[in-house]
């Protein structure tokens, strides 16, 4: 789960940076 939830912050963090 923790996993699972790092990755969704991660790809929220990336397209945050992205834009």
């Amino acid at each position: 789960m923790t996993y699972n939830l790092n990755k969704e912050l991660g790809i929220i963090k990336a397209e945050g940076f992205n834009k």
